[in-house]
């Protein structure tokens, strides 16, 4: 029996704390509790960098890390490909327009062998009339995309949690970015054993 911690998590988006919620959910242990200010006391991790620094250890020895944690997620209620590709070709609130080129979003869709699931909420639809396109933009919950991602056989998308699922499902994946202090934002916040699966493409 894993023993029950108490999550106090602070953010600035309000908005995001049904999702935030699931997340935490996938760990059966964990009771996640929303809070109003910063803890002041208590040191700040900032990235998984700092944890294992914390705990002594590196990257490329990560000691007793579970490194490719088995969550299960909810099964999909859509019947699925066996092999299919994911594009998830934006991240974040739609306001910070974080998301791929139209130019990129096209090309990768044209030149997929698999079939191609698009997910994304509501706020991210894109203009893709192909035969071997399957939109789920805003048709799945959170943690159903999560589910869909880590069966994928390919991963594309831009830098957010989806890639994060994809790199530790071992899914072959190209994510893109804008700037390079992002890419150096991947580098730094992922497992070398997840970067085996990541290529990363700025847009």
């Amino acid at each position: 029996m894993l023993e029950k911690i108490i999550c106090k998590h602070y953010t600035l988006f309000i908005d995001w704390h049904k999702s935030i919620s699931q997340i935490y959910s996938l760990m059966s242990n964990i009771n996640v509790e929303f809070v109003n200010q910063r803890d002041m006391i208590h040191p700040r991790i900032h990235s998984t960098f700092d944890c294992h620094e914390r705990l002594g250890k590196t990257l490329s020895d990560p000691g007793d890390w579970n490194i490719f944690p088995k969550f299960e997620f909810p099964m999909s209620r859509l019947l699925l490909p066996n092999k299919y590709m994911v594009l998830s070709p934006y991240s974040g609130k739609p306001s910070e327009n974080r998301r791929m080129s139209d130019r990129a979003i096209n090309r990768i869709i044209r030149s997929s062998n698999h079939p191609v699931i698009v997910i994304g909420n509501r706020h991210q639809q894109i203009d893709a009339k192909y035969a071997h396109v399957i939109n789920l933009v805003g048709k799945t919950s959170l943690l159903e995309a999560m589910s869909i991602v880590s069966g994928a056989n390919i991963f594309v998308g831009f830098q957010g949690v989806m890639s994060f699922v994809a790199m530790s499902n071992c899914v072959n994946s190209t994510i893109y970015t804008r700037q390079v202090s992002d890419v150096r934002s991947i580098k730094v916040r992922t497992p070398r054993q997840w970067l085996r699966y990541c290529s990363i493409v700025e847009d």
